[in-house]
This record gives C-alpha cells, structure tokens and sequence, in this order.
C-alpha cells in the first residue's frame, strides 16, 4: 500500500499509512477537509474522498424518537408502575375498610333488634319464668338489668367506630382514585411519548 502525503499549512508532510492518518483524525491533529496526495493521484484530494477515511470522526445524533423510547422504556423500568402499585394497596385497604364498615353497621341490627326484643311482653314473661325458676334469681335478674342496661353504650360505642370506619373508607376512596387518575394519564402520555 502507498504512501500518503498531507497538506498542512501549505507545508507538505508524511508519508503516512492509512493507519496513520486515521489516528490523526481522531485525535483531530487533521480533518477530513485536509488536502493528500499519493502516487496514484493527479492531484491533491480531500481526505474524504479517499477510500477507507471517509467517515465521520463523531456520528451523528441518534433521531428523537430513538431517545423517547428510551426515556420511556427507563421511566417504566425505573418504577413507572409505582402509581399501579399504590392504586391496588389503597384499592385493597379500601375492601377491607368497607368490609368492617358493613359488619359494624350488622352489630348495631343486632343490639337493636335486641333491645326491642326486651320491650316486648313475651320476652318479659318467659325471661321473668326463667329468672324465678333458676338457682340464683337475684343473679339473673342483675345479669337481665346489667345487659339491657349496657346495650345503648355498646351500640353508641360502635356507631362512633363504625363513623370512624366510614371516614376512612371515604378518604381511602378519593386515595384510590386519585392514584388509578395518575396511572391512566401516566399510561397515556408515555404512549403519547413511544407513538412521537
């Protein structure tokens, strides 16, 4: 292989291999503008039309969709399904809040039914049989007192809880969507980004 000469400055220098000349390109001594000449030529050429040195020393900037999808594909691998993860936690804290809510409100028919069972006259003469026929009757009938006596505090007990309960559910709710809000938009617009 010939020998190539350069034109820098008006001066001329070398030879240099091929080698040569592209370790001087990209150490940018040299351009691809610069002037060379070897044997074979009739004059002197750019480097950039001789074979073998015409490339670019840096490549160009990749295109912008290529840097999108990348953005996009490190947001979702860098925890873009956070938003998700969250929905579903406040959507199963949100279940269960609502499950308690249904038994708290199940408890109070229960005491209420209760306490209209002791108005009645029935409930009255049987249970007054059963207190005078037991073993200690002044126990049962403390126990009859102390139970209808207690269930108005039970049932105001569990209706503040039940309120309570419900007070959660309603802010787990706004929680829930607020989070499925942000994923589906999230979804959207990193569609929106991969699609441009």
């Amino acid at each position: 292989m010939s020998k190539i000469f350069l034109s820098i400055n008006g001066e001329v220098q070398g030879p240099y291999s091929i080698d040569e000349i592209k370790d001087r390109l990209a150490s940018k001594k040299i351009s691809l503008e610069s002037y060379a000449w070897k044997e074979s030529f009739v004059d002197w050429v750019r480097l950039s039309e001789i074979d073998g040195l015409n490339y670019e020393s840096e490549p160009p900037p990749p295109p912008k969709v290529a840097n999108k999808v990348k953005s996009h594909e490190s947001n979702h691998k860098n925890g873009g399904d956070w938003v998700w993860i969250c929905a579903a936690i406040s959507l199963m804290l949100l279940i269960v809040s609502l499950h308690y809510e249904d038994e708290v409100y199940k408890n109070i028919n229960v005491i209420n039914a209760r306490e209209a069972e002791f108005q009645t006259d029935e409930y009255n003469y049987s249970r007054g049989n059963q207190i005078n026929n037991s073993d200690n009757p002044l126990g049962e009938l403390l126990k009859e007192i102390t139970i209808q006596k207690s269930l108005p505090y039970f049932r105001e007990g569990i209706i503040e809880v039940g309120e309570k309960i419900h007070d959660i559910s309603s802010y787990l709710k706004i929680i829930t969507l607020i989070f499925i809000g942000i994923g589906v938009f999230n979804h959207w617009y990193n569609s929106r980004i991969t699609k441009n």
